[in-house]
């Protein structure tokens, strides 16, 4: 009986280990998706470049068309849904 102590105290710092692996592994993600959204907007902005569109604005352009308008629909659902995830 007295070694419950410790067995709870080995569960919450498991917890804690698999809550730090899946924040790595959300970061991981997220930034692993932002250089896709950037090199893919490279990719169209050097496609356009090719009918005499200037390349750096293009890329400028579509790479916040890319990122910002799912964080502006990313804030709206939250603030319709009084903070909850779209998926809840």
């Amino acid at each position: 009986m007295a070694d419950r102590p410790q067995d709870g105290d080995t569960e919450r710092e498991r917890r804690r280990q698999i809550l730090r692996r899946a924040r790595f592994f959300t970061y991981g993600l997220f930034l692993m998706a932002v250089v896709v959204a950037v090199l893919g907007s490279a990719l169209v902005a050097w496609l356009l470049s090719t009918t005499g569109v200037p390349f750096l604005e293009t890329w400028i352009v579509v790479t916040i068309i890319v990122l910002v308008a799912p964080l502006i629909g990313l804030l709206v659902s939250r603030i319709r849904g009084n903070g909850q995830h779209p998926g809840e």
